[in-house]
């Protein structure tokens, strides 16, 4: 998803030729899966942005009824 969405931004803004871009962001594609197991080799979760966004919310509200 994050390949589409920089590919898009980027077409938009004319960062690059459409080649590059597209040949860039492939190989980053395909470099994905490895660099996620790094990071939970290093004691990483995987999860998806709007869980993230949830989890961060629920600390927050934790944090300030704490308080």
């Amino acid at each position: 998803m994050t390949f589409i969405r920089r590919l898009v931004r980027d077409l938009s803004e004319r960062r690059k030729s459409p080649v590059v871009l597209v040949r860039r962001g492939l190989a980053l594609v395909r470099s994905e899966p490895a660099v996620l197991r790094r990071q939970v080799g290093l004691g990483c979760r995987p999860a998806r942005g709007d869980e993230i966004v949830r989890q961060v919310a629920g600390l927050l509200a934790a944090r300030a009824g704490a308080r």
